[in-house]
């Protein structure tokens, strides 16, 4: 089911968080590209551990 999941990211890599707060009626949205960074990642720099 996750390969599925990331097969479909990698050809659509658009996505959205959303969360909404009943008492104030508040909502918040994150929208963006999302990146698949895996084992198969080409680019080196972002499969680094950041120490913080």
């Amino acid at each position: 089911f996750a390969n599925q999941q990331i097969g479909e990211i990698r050809e659509w890599p658009l996505g959205e968080i959303c969360w909404y707060f009943t008492d104030s009626w508040e909502q918040f949205r994150i929208s963006g590209i999302i990146d698949v960074i895996d084992g198969s990642s080409l680019d080196p720099a972002k499969l680094q551990v950041r120490a913080e």
